[in-house]
C-alpha cells in the first residue's frame, strides 16, 4: 500500500480488503467512516490534465478486487456516455456540483432516462448495468473519489467497460477511462453505433459543445451542428 496515500483513503482500503462480501451499502458506511478529506485528496488532483482528456483521472490504489481512483472536473470537462462494465460495487463521493445523465436501452436505442445534479458531500452509489455521463456544467473545478469493485472479474485481462461516441457514430470498449473523442487514443477497432434517441442526442451535444469549443475542436462543433440542423442526417 502507497503509504503517501491520505489516511482517510487508507482507512477505506484497510476496511473494504478485511471485508468478504462488500455490497454497496457495505461500502457507502465505509466511506461515511473513513471521513474522505478534499483538502487531503486536493495535492493527488490533476486539473492541469492533457486536453485530449475530458477529465482529470488518477489510480490511487488498486488490488484484484477493487480499485481507488480521484476525478478532477474543470469547467465543461465532461465524460463520455460509458457504462462500468464487471463492477458489482461501487460509489463516487463529491466535492462539488455535479451534471450527470442516466441512460436505459430500449428496442435497441439508447435514450435518456433521467437528470441529476449532484452535490457537494453526495455519496452516489454504482454499478456495471448503469449507463450515464457526468461532468462539470459550473465555473469552478472540483473532484470527485470513484471506488469500483467486483469478487470475482477486476483481475481480467480484457476489456470491461463500453464507451459510446455518438458524435462520431462509434462505441468501443475500455479499461477504464471514458473519456469525450477517445478515437483519438482508444486501442483496437471501434464498432459503428448511432443508436439513440433524437432527444438523447440533442442533449448529449448541448452537454459537450463547451468542451469542445475551449478546445478549439471547430471540425466536431461544425460536425455535431450539422446534425443538430438536420437530425434525420444522423440516422444516413
Amino acid at each position: 500500500m502507497n503509504s503517501q496515500l491520505p489516511d482517510c483513503v487508507i482507512k477505506i482500503i484497510r476496511e473494504l480488503s478485511n471485508t468478504t462480501d462488500v455490497t454497496n451499502e457495505i461500502l457507502t458506511e465505509a466511506v461515511e467512516r473513513a471521513g474522505i478529506s478534499e483538502d487531503a485528496l486536493l495535492p493527488f488532483g490533476m486539473f492541469d490534465h492533457p486536453a485530449r482528456e475530458s477529465y482529470g483521472r488518477r489510480l490511487l490504489y488498486e488490488n484484484d478486487k477493487f480499485s481507488i481512483l480521484l476525478m478532477t472536473w474543470n469547467p465543461d470537462d465532461f465524460t463520455a456516455i460509458h457504462n462500468h462494465g464487471v463492477t458489482e460495487w461501487g460509489a463516487v463521493c463529491f466535492f462539488g456540483e455535479a451534471v450527470n445523465r442516466l441512460y436505459e436501452t430500449r428496442e435497441g436505442k439508447v435514450q435518456l432516462s433521467r437528470k441529476d445534479v449532484f452535490e457537494r458531500g453526495k455519496i452516489i452509489p454504482m454499478h456495471g448495468e448503469l449507463t450515464h455521463m457526468m461532468g462539470n456544467g459550473g465555473k469552478t473545478g472540483f473532484l470527485t473519489l470513484h471506488i469500483y469493485g467486483s469478487g470475482t472479474n477486476l483481475n481480467i485481462p480484457y476489456i470491461r467497460e463500453t464507451v459510446f461516441l455518438p458524435e462520431h457514430k462509434l462505441l468501443t470498449g475500455t479499461n477504464g477511462p471514458a473519456f469525450l473523442n477517445m478515437t483519438e487514443i482508444i486501442e483496437g477497432d471501434p464498432e459503428f453505433f448511432n443508436g439513440y434517441t433524437e432527444d438523447t442526442l440533442l442533449d448529449y451535444f448541448n452537454l459537450i459543445k463547451p468542451y469542445y469549443s475551449k478546445n478549439k475542436r471547430d471540425d466536431l462543433l461544425e460536425k455535431i451542428s450539422g446534425f443538430e440542423k438536420n437530425i434525420d442526417t444522423y440516422y444516413r
